[in-house]
């Protein structure tokens, strides 16, 4: 599916959470739902906020790297989107280092779109999409893949701690390896 940056391709809210109308290069509408609820959000763009070029280039690298790895062009369209609208409105992550692994075989070489793994020091295996190799305080931006990433497990259910699906991580880039199905929290896209 070839999407192209033009007037009818819109930031929009449904169902309170942030969504995109969409028009192929065939003609063809869809709207699809983010991750992202509209509390969510640290900047909350106006409904009907055009889906600029600089959206577009984000989300053609974001596809780029998950059809090397899905073979999916609609999933890759799906994480690519919900890509753009983590990196792009999303509030900032606080520093989570401390909760995960070093990895005893980091990535060197860290780019944009990648699906990578980090390891929660709980021993659960989170995948994620790379949306930032180094942010301002020199750490990598993820975005969690997995529906849910354990960090902390407590005597009652409420009181687990942890990440949920589409939600943004922001670690050392030494936490960061290579992706793989390693432990028990499968990636349901692949």
């Amino acid at each position: 599916m070839v999407i192209n940056p033009h007037k009818d391709c819109t930031w929009i809210y449904y169902e309170k959470h942030l969504s995109i109308n969409l028009t192929t290069d065939e003609g063809a509408s869809y709207t699809y739902k983010t991750y992202f609820k509209l509390n969510d959000l640290d900047y909350c763009p106006a409904n009907h906020t055009p889906f600029s070029v600089g959206d577009a280039q984000l989300l053609t690298v974001y596809q780029e790297q998950l059809q090397m790895l899905l073979r999916n062009e609609s999933t890759a369209l799906e994480i690519g989107l919900n890509g753009v609208a983590c990196e792009r409105y999303m509030k900032p992550a606080v520093p989570a280092t401390r909760f995960f692994y070093f990895s005893p075989e980091p990535v060197q070489e860290l780019r944009m779109g990648d699906i990578v793994t980090v390891v929660s020091k709980y021993g659960k295996t989170g995948h994620c999409l790379l949306l930032e190799p180094n942010d301002s305080d020199q750490l990598v931006r993820l975005m969690l893949l997995n529906e849910i990433l354990v960090l902390y497990k407590g005597n009652k259910p409420e009181e687990d701690r942890g990440y949920l699906q589409g939600d943004m991580i922001r670690l050392n880039r030494a936490c960061v390896e290579a992706f793989n199905f390693k432990g028990s929290n499968r990636l349901r896209y692949a």
